[in-house]
């Protein structure tokens, strides 16, 4: 390969690009998983300089995409369907952490504002999203409100890691069983619990099940999230008569599962660079007060 095959420009930063790029070449598959790097060498198969190639080596060992064996050896990490059971399960508690942050840390203002913000969001007399709205003009201004007060709440928990992961989290898994045909109660509570987290964001499942290897969950919960401005994709890890694959407690992926769940997240990354402008501007639509 040549370095001409992944070429970047100056806009946006040289670092920003070198991480795109790498992203992909991560998931997609042409760094295998397994196959050890090094900067010099990533720089040198980009055509920039370490630089930016040390700034996108942070985030993709952020994003555990790469890890440090050594001082200056870095190993492409392997796709791991209990990775994703990790990944999708940390969102969901980051808000409840926030907010438990915020009021040890928040100021008066800071307290009086959120309250102020979550009055405005409720219906009635006392709101601003009033019974005499349209129905779709309360629900608009509903969301607007209610994505002021969760923002106010991860700013006023004064913990940028904690700001930096909710930021940095445009895309999920849900990994979930199938009950009764539908999916569970707890998993349907934890995506009512969120509201502007999951708008504009690309969606894929793990689902396991009996013979029908929980889609017909999958198919259920998929209206709800469309509900949400989620955008669920096809590529997905459907996984039958999970309880034959587990050994000593763990699930021993196939083959076929492996495969699966890499064309999934390839395809993942792909929506979610895609849907990356929508969220931008609905974060930043907020109405003036």
């Amino acid at each position: 390969m040549t370095s001409s095959d992944h070429t970047v420009v100056t806009v946006p930063s040289l670092g920003d690009q070198s991480f795109r790029i790498l992203r992909g070449m991560v998931t997609s598959g042409e760094l295998a998983p397994g196959e050890r790097v090094t900067e010099r060498g990533l720089a040198a198969r980009l055509g920039v300089s370490p630089t930016p190639i040390r700034e996108a080596i942070s985030r993709l060992t952020h994003e555990r995409l790469l890890l440090r064996v050594d001082g200056r050896t870095l190993q492409v990490a392997a796709p791991s369907l209990r990775r994703l059971r990790e990944m999708s399960l940390i969102h969901a508690a980051l808000s409840g952490v926030a907010a438990r942050l915020a009021a040890e840390y928040a100021s008066k203002e800071e307290l009086d504002e959120i309250a102020r913000v979550h009055r405005a969001s409720l219906p009635g007399p006392g709101g601003t999203v009033r019974a005499s709205r349209t129905d779709a003009g309360a629900t608009e201004a509903g969301a607007h409100l209610r994505h002021e007060f969760h923002e106010l709440i991860i700013a006023a928990s004064r913990n940028p890691s904690l700001i930096d992961m909710i930021d940095t989290a445009d895309a999920f898994v849900l990994v979930m069983p199938e009950y009764n045909h539908g999916f569970t109660a707890p998993l349907k509570n934890a995506i009512d619990y969120l509201v502007h987290e999951w708008t504009y964001k690309p969606v894929g499942f793990v689902t396991y099940g009996g013979v029908a290897a929980g889609t017909r969950a999958q198919q259920l919960l998929k209206t709800v999230l469309v509900g949400l401005k989620m955008t669920p994709i096809v590529e997905a890890v459907n996984i039958p008569f999970v309880s034959q694959l587990i050994k000593d407690g763990q699930l021993e992926a196939t083959e076929a599962m492996t495969r699966a769940a890499h064309t999934m997240l390839t395809e993942l990354q792909r929506y979610e660079e895609a849907l990356r402008p929508l969220r931008h501007a609905s974060r930043h639509a907020l109405p003036a007060h």
